[in-house]
């Protein structure tokens, strides 16, 4: 019997996700642990921030001052990824817990409430 007359299913472990073709099998871990969550929500606060800046007509080399304020998660996932998050969107200080900045948005990070601000900050 050659290949062709054989059907041949691969079966994920839990947690798993995997793809085949006829000479490889790839599998990869889907389940999220805490670290990636955390990060995961600091992307997409970089996007929305990076998203607020074109829309106020901000130059790509302006240094900004950010102003996020949500619940404890959302503060969580800042605090742990505060540096990252600022050196992406070129932040020169990083407020939680305010409703200032010169341009504000509301949105939805994980169907979780989240007020950002930023303002023009170069020194």
């Amino acid at each position: 019997l050659s290949y062709e007359y054989f059907i041949i299913d691969e079966i994920p472990f839990d947690n798993y996700c995997s793809s085949s073709n006829k000479n490889l099998v790839a599998s990869i871990n889907i389940k999220l642990n805490e670290n990636l969550i955390n990060e995961g929500i600091t992307r997409d606060l970089i996007r929305k921030i990076q998203n607020l800046r074109k829309e106020s007509g901000l130059k790509v080399n302006d240094r900004i001052d950010v102003y996020i304020n949500s619940n404890d998660v959302i503060n969580h996932a800042i605090n742990i990824n505060k540096d990252y998050l600022k050196n992406e969107v070129l932040a020169l200080n990083l407020f939680t817990g305010s409703n200032s900045g010169e341009y504000n948005i509301e949105c939805l990070i994980n169907n979780i409430k989240v007020r950002l601000g930023i303002s023009i900050n170069n020194r």
